[in-house]
């Protein structure tokens, strides 16, 4: 089974869960207060979840035994066969796990932002559908008001990353794009802005839906970073790789 239909069935099987668990949920006793606490809990939650994710995994200690450092540093053009060879090295040798795959993608789209744009919707969305899935599992094991929160919470998260790929102006699809910029106007959606700081020095505006968590997680961060939970010689970007200079950025 080839990636592409691999996401694509995750994608389906998400979204038949979700959909059969908002049908079997009751929510007709549920009192209009509650409703309007509900959503905006779970936007705040889901954008406090995605960014607490996003700071462990861009401070994750690179797996420079297994080769992944050389994979970041690489300079060359990536669809050349030697750098083909490096990855499936490193990608098979014994100490690599699946947390140093997945802070690999985190870091390495530091050096290369735009890369976003040859994933299809499906791909973005199978990056977090497994922690989706399993908050719309969740939400049919609590009352309604629990459950909603879960199911809109499950909505977001499996659409973090098309969100982030949008608010770089990535997808293909010029309605989504707009969708998103005018959410962005409506301040809904975090700004491209706020995010290139994140870009620029990986010491704030870790979230990636709203960005309205950030006021709670940045912080949260300096306070790990003080606290040496947080090495910040794990940050990985275009100038701490010491790139060629006047390399665009999605070398």
């Amino acid at each position: 089974m080839t990636l592409s239909a691999a996401a694509n069935l995750a994608c389906a099987a998400f979204y038949a869960i979700l959909a059969t668990g908002i049908v079997m949920t009751d929510f007709s006793g549920m009192a209009l207060p509650m409703l309007l606490l509900a959503i905006p809990l779970a936007i705040f939650l889901a954008d406090l979840f995605s960014g607490m994710v996003h700071v462990f995994l861009d401070y994750y200690p690179i797996n420079r035994e297994a080769g992944f450092y050389e994979m970041l540093a690489y300079q060359g053009d990536r669809a050349q066969p030697d750098y083909l060879a490096l990855r499936k090295r490193v990608l098979a040798h014994p100490s690599t796990t699946l947390i140093d795959r997945l802070a690999y993608d985190f870091k390495i789209h530091h050096i290369k932002p735009r890369a976003m744009n040859r994933k299809t919707y499906a791909i973005h969305m199978l990056e977090t559908v497994v922690p989706a899935t399993l908050l719309a599992l969740a939400a049919l094991l609590v009352p309604a008001e629990g459950a909603l929160t879960l199911f809109v919470m499950a909505f977001l998260v499996a659409h973090v990353q098309f969100v982030h790929a949008c608010v770089h102006d990535t997808p293909r699809s010029v309605f989504w794009k707009r969708l998103v910029h005018l959410l962005q106007k409506l301040h809904v959606v975090y700004s491209l802005e706020s995010h290139m700081q994140h870009h620029r020095h990986g010491v704030s505006n870790f979230c990636l839906i709203t960005g309205w968590a950030n006021v709670v997680l940045n912080p949260v961060f300096r306070l790990l970073v003080k606290l040496r939970v947080v090495d910040p010689a794990n940050w990985v970007s275009l100038s701490t790789l010491r790139m060629p200079a006047g390399k665009p950025a999605d070398y």
